[in-house]
């Protein structure tokens, strides 16, 4: 995750895997102000990332980050138009991720 819409070294936020931050999530969640998410992971299955959040309007929601492919890195770069408090991560296999693939 990234504190910007542009990833770089200075704005990434490292994360854990598998957390999940139950209501009130928002308070104890470490994952603040996220901008962007990149998946660049290569599980054995699990290549699909599922970020649950909250925006700073309170408006919780999901987002589903595929797998980055060596021919286009791009692909695995999701942004968010505001910054967001993340409250769940979940690794996916892409059959049983909210993207289908």
């Amino acid at each position: 995750m990234y504190s910007t819409e542009v990833i770089s070294e200075a704005t990434k936020i490292g994360i854990g895997r598998g957390e999940d931050w139950s209501a009130p999530g928002v308070l104890f969640s470490p994952y603040k102000k996220v901008r962007s998410f990149f998946n660049y992971g290569w599980p054995a299955t699990e290549d699909h990332v599922v970020v649950s959040y909250v925006n700073s309007a309170g408006q919780s929601g999901s987002m589903c980050v595929h797998r980055a492919e060596d021919g286009d890195v791009g692909a695995g770069h999701e942004t968010y138009p505001l910054p967001v408090t993340v409250t769940k991560i979940d690794w996916v296999n892409a059959d049983q991720s909210p993207c289908w693939g």
